[in-house]
């Protein structure tokens, strides 16, 4: 995003709403502790969303929309990227 590509961000947004949806469709990984399944289901869900208003965005949404739901879909994969169990 430093950059300000809007028009790249354009042509590549459906294959990253194609990989985000694939990382939904996954669901919650196996390995996640039981008392964090719920918390990572929701944030599956925010990520669902974001990446459905980005979609949105990138095909008729001004440069300012696309900028604040790219974030919000990076956001979002940041947190869930985070709760992934770890390999010991």
């Amino acid at each position: 995003m430093p950059r300000k590509d809007f028009q790249r961000i354009r042509s590549n947004a459906g294959e990253l709403v194609k990989r985000g949806e694939a990382i939904v469709e996954v669901g919650v990984p196996p390995g996640t502790a039981a008392e964090y399944v719920e918390e990572v289901r929701k944030e599956l869900k925010k990520f669902g969303d974001a990446l459905t208003k980005f979609n949105e965005h990138a095909s008729a949404g001004t440069d300012d929309q696309l900028k604040a739901s790219f974030a919000s879909v990076h956001d979002s994969f940041e947190m869930l990227a985070a709760m992934l169990p770890r390999k010991k």
